[in-house]
């Protein structure tokens, strides 16, 4: 059952020229290398959110690693780097104080914390709408009424609005779901991810 989904976005600083991610896309195709964003390294479902804008978008740019988001929003507050992809609840309070603007998030739906980004699914990349889902498993061989036990818990738990308030205080983005909700996250990541891990030599499987 799921629970939770991280909110990730493509974010700027709050005194960038560019308010939309229009906007940065075509100052990247103008200005080809000149865009420098930030990620917390390959691999991981924001980073490839974003490499897939800038390759359906057209633009060339270039990508600064680093070891976690913690330097990655330094870096973006800094201006060492023009746009980041990241997590809205690590930067949720820069984004309050109007220190960090996202310009899109990686959802197909707008998240109620921000109620004024679009999803990448509404600026036309569906392929960057990657879900990053938290929920419980459990060993394939648990016998039906144990399941059902659990779902209905999670459920009730779930309904709960202090256990919803609780998750968008950490900003992030209520959202319950059965088993189905998360073989289909698991198959539309594996469906854009596994050729870009390819490329990369990150993945060796058939």
């Amino acid at each position: 059952v799921n629970l939770m989904e991280f909110r990730f976005g493509m974010m700027v600083s709050g005194d960038s020229p560019w308010a939309t991610l229009d906007d940065l896309l075509v100052y990247a195709r103008k200005n080809p290398g000149k865009l420098r964003w930030g990620h917390p390294g390959r691999a991981v479902s924001i980073y490839m959110s974003a490499l897939l804008i800038f390759r359906k978008g057209g633009a060339v740019t270039s990508e600064v690693p680093y070891k976690g988001s913690p330097q990655v929003l330094a870096s973006l507050l800094g201006g060492h780097i023009e746009a980041a992809t990241g997590v809205y609840g690590t930067v949720k309070e820069q984004v309050r104080a109007g220190k960090i603007r996202y310009l899109t998030v990686y959802s197909d739906k707008r998240y109620s914390d921000l109620p004024d980004v679009p999803s990448v699914v509404e600026l036309g990349f569906p392929e960057a709408a990657i879900p990053s889902l938290i929920g419980f498993y459990v060993h394939k061989d648990t016998p039906a009424a144990v399941k059902q036990t659990l779902m209905n818990v999670f459920k009730r738990t779930y309904e709960d609005p202090e256990f919803k308030k609780g998750i968008e205080r950490i900003g992030e983005e209520p959202k319950y779901g059965g088993p189905e909700i998360m073989r289909e996250a698991i198959r539309k990541s594996e469906e854009v991810s596994l050729p870009l891990l390819k490329e990369f030599g990150l993945y060796t499987g058939k």
